[in-house]
């Protein structure tokens, strides 16, 4: 197994390694304490047995929030909901993105021109107020904030995947494979999607840390998932109307998790794409 990790990154920079290692290491420490949360939480996340604004201490590490309630057990599991939510949205935004992109593209005509101009439409308009729209529409349970940060993701992914097959299929080997009688399913599945892999490999990781702070945005604006269900956006909600107070904890600590979220995630997209450029390289 070590044999093949060393494969992958031999040739490739030592800050390429220093992203992904870094990225790896945030990504999956946050991963870990949120699946862990029930074990390695200290209380229950809904206990309000605790003296509210209490600063950090000996029995409550990060503090207590408004409510009383243990902070660093809240941000532990608030991490299982925001994480759930960013991996949910972007494989869903990836399959449909890569599956009517490339089979739309592909087939071009005015079935291309008619997609692209739905998609456009959408596009135009910032990503965080056409979330904001979806989710005032269907209402902010788990279910619908995945499903809305996911269609907000697929305008800009549909423009990346029609730009990658836009450049594919034209390919001699893909006339060559529409001479010998194969048809649009089998060129799209077989050919054009398998191409679009690498380059959707990194696009997850980003998209991530795109879906978390959209997720948390619209929990700090009182839409996301309703109390008092721990989560990140609508804890720094929370603590942002103390803030001014000097109560600082409970504003930093849930803002440090999306933060260090968001950076791991990048870190580790951008590591992928250094390495998948540096593979290329002759």
């Amino acid at each position: 197994m070590f044999a093949n990790i060393r494969s992958v990154f031999s040739g490739s920079s030592k800050m390429t390694r220093l992203m992904i290692l870094g990225g790896v290491f945030i990504t999956f420490g946050l991963v870990f304490v949120s699946i862990f949360a029930p074990v390695i939480s200290p209380y229950d996340p809904l206990n309000l047995g605790f003296e509210p604004l209490q600063p950090p201490n000996q029995n409550n590490f990060f503090g207590t929030d408004i409510m009383g309630r243990d902070l660093l057990s809240r941000v532990f599991y608030g991490g299982r909901i925001s994480l759930s939510v960013a991996i949910i949205s972007t494989l869903f935004s990836l399959v449909v993105a890569v599956l009517i992109g490339s089979t739309f593209t592909y087939i071009g005509g005015k079935a291309d021109r008619l997609m692209i101009l739905v998609m456009d439409s959408l596009w135009v308009y910032p990503l965080y107020l056409l979330a904001l729209v979806i989710v005032v529409l269907f209402g902010g349970s788990f279910i619908n904030l995945a499903l809305t940060v996911g269609i907000a993701l697929i305008p800009s992914l549909y423009r990346v995947v029609r730009s990658l097959t836009l450049s594919i299929k034209e390919q001699t080997f893909i006339e060559a494979e529409k001479s010998l009688g194969a048809g649009t399913g089998y060129i799209v599945y077989r050919h054009i999607i398998p191409y679009l892999v690498p380059t959707f490999v990194v696009l997850t990781s980003l998209n991530m840390a795109q879906a978390i702070i959209i997720a948390s945005s619209l929990g700090f604006l009182g839409l996301g998932i309703p109390p008092p269900t721990p989560e990140w956006g609508m804890d720094l909600y929370l603590g942002n109307r103390v803030w001014l107070r000097g109560e600082w904890w409970c504003t930093f600590f849930p803002a440090l998790m999306i933060f260090l979220s968001v950076v791991g995630l990048n870190l580790l997209g951008e590591g992928l794409d250094s390495l998948l450029k540096e593979k290329e390289k002759p």
